[in-house]
């Protein structure tokens, strides 16, 4: 699929957080379709399931991403 391990165990680990912060519930549509396309790759997901996941995975994904940068900044500043 083109996809490598570490890309897959960053993925897998940005699951795990939203489901740990309440932002993915355990069993609901959403993290079912979370884990697939962990699994097999977003472009494996039927047009249905992209909206799903676009509406409600996707929006918490990026705003992860952005709090994990600015805290690598925040971080690599030494004052």
């Amino acid at each position: 699929m083109g996809r490598n391990s570490h890309f897959d165990q960053e993925f897998h680990d940005d699951i795990q957080d939203l489901l740990d912060e309440g932002f993915l519930e355990e069993g609901s549509k959403p993290y079912g379709i979370a884990l697939f396309a962990r699994d097999n790759g977003y472009e494996n997901l039927s047009p249905a399931r992209k909206g799903v996941f676009d509406r409600f995975v996707l929006p918490h994904l990026k705003r992860r991403k952005q709090q994990l940068e600015h805290q690598r900044i925040i971080d690599s500043n030494p004052d």
